[in-house]
Order: structure tokens, then C-alpha cells, then sequence
């Protein structure tokens, strides 16, 4: 039967919260944050909140949650800081999950673009979020969907995490110079002087050493 992506409603915070905790204590520590039902509840009563899931047979196999909400500078990545101004409306990625019974089908891209699709019908052209900066999976997929890696922010359990974007910003052109490299401290220096990464390489080098690639999409110049 074919999968079927629909926005999602409070009347689905059961579902959500039934296949979370299914799946998150398989889970890496801090790929997602631990949650309860009464937060998907919360984030599910909020108006234009880009939520989305996806069903097979009436049961739930994947989810993309993001609340939307004026911007607090503090809440802006690095490399934006120019770019992004506080105030604007933003969704703010809640999670992004797919039942281990259903991967193997893009589902994790799918509920991006579906997710982004919802925001966009919502006038909602901005999208923050964070992953673990050793989460090949999710970085591969983000920036293969056109998302762009801006800075670093720590989780609930202390945690490096990539801070995220994809929008109207990340679909401008890119710079004209590019660095490559595979050390973060690196990377924080590139991101506070508005270098953004969109791509990366697993394969360039020996081991599992990533090499990222970064351009000056938004430099800041003196």
C-alpha cells in the first residue's frame, strides 16, 4: 500500500508519541531528545507548525515536527547572524523520525520535503535546526536536500551539534571561495566569518574522517 503524507494535528500527538517511544531508546544517545506526550501535544496546538507524518495502512511510520516562532537572536546560527534577523518567523525543527520497519524508501527525505512544503503553503521560509555532528546519516541528508550547516550548538545531554538551516537562504547561489576541512574547531572559525557548508565527503580520505566543504555564502567583512 502506498505511503500517505498528511499534515498532522493534536488529535495525532498519540501516534507521535507511541512511535517515539518505539524507536528512541534503539536510538544513539543524542539523536533525538527525550520527550513525553504532553510535549508533542504542545508542539502539535501551535498554529503553522509545519508538522507532518507519514501513514501506511492508518498506522504512523515516520513524523517531521518544527514549531514556528519569532526568532531570539540567540537562536540564530553564527554564519546567519547578518543574514537572519531576530524577530523573523522561523519553525524550529522538533524531530524527524522513521520507523526502523520503514526505511529503505527515502522516507526520511520525503517527510523533509513534505515538511518543507507544509511551512511554505504557511509563508514560513525559514528552517532551523541540530544534529550530531557525527550523524552521517542526517548530515548527508540535509545537505543533500539543499540544507546548509552554519554553526554549533550543544544538546540536552551536553552534545556537539551541527546547527542547521534550509529556506530561502540556503537556496541562494554560493560563494566563490571554498575551503575544505575535517576539524570542527576549523569549522567554528569558517562559520563565525559567514562560511556555510553543503557538502560533504566520507570517501575523500582514509577511515571514517569527514571532509567538509565550505563556501563564504555570507562573509563577513569588516
Amino acid at each position: 500500500m502506498p505511503l500517505e503524507f498528511r499534515s498532522l494535528t493534536f488529535d495525532d500527538a498519540g501516534s507521535v508519541d507511541a512511535l517515539f517511544q518505539t524507536v528512541y531508546p534503539s536510538l544513539p544517545i543524542g539523536t533525538l531528545n527525550p520527550k513525553k506526550l504532553s510535549d508533542f501535544q504542545t508542539i502539535l496546538l501551535g498554529p503553522n507548525n509545519g508538522n507532518v507524518g507519514a501513514f501506511e495502512d492508518g498506522q504512523m511510520v515516520g513524523y517531521g515536527l518544527s514549531e514556528v516562532a519569532p526568532l531570539k537572536r540567540g537562536e540564530i546560527p553564527v554564519a546567519l547572524l547578518k543574514t537572519l534577523k531576530e524577530g523573523t518567523l522561523a519553525a524550529s525543527v522538533r524531530g524527524t523520525l522513521v520507523h526502523p520497519e520503514a526505511e529503505g524508501r527515502l522516507l526520511g527525505i520525503r517527510l523533509l520535503r513534505a515538511r518543507r512544503e507544509c511551512l511554505s503553503e504557511c509563508g514560513i521560509k525559514h528552517t532551523l535546526g541540530m544534529m550530531l555532528t557525527d550523524n552521517k546519516s542526517s548530515v548527508a541528508m540535509y545537505l543533500r536536500e539543499g540544507g546548509i550547516l552554519c554553526g554549533f550548538d550543544r544538546d540536552h545531554f551536553g552534545l556537539l551539534n551541527f546547527a542547521h538551516y534550509s529556506g530561502d537562504h540556503g537556496d541562494m547561489p554560493h560563494g566563490t571561495k571554498t575551503v575544505e576541512c575535517s576539524s570542527t574547531a576549523a569549522m567554528a572559525d569558517f562559520f563565525e566569518n559567514g562560511y556555510v557548508c553543503r557538502r560533504v565527503d566520507w570517501n575523500r580520505r582514509s577511515g571514517d574522517e569527514p571532509v567538509f566543504f565550505l563556501s563564504n555564502d555570507f562573509e563577513i567583512t569588516p
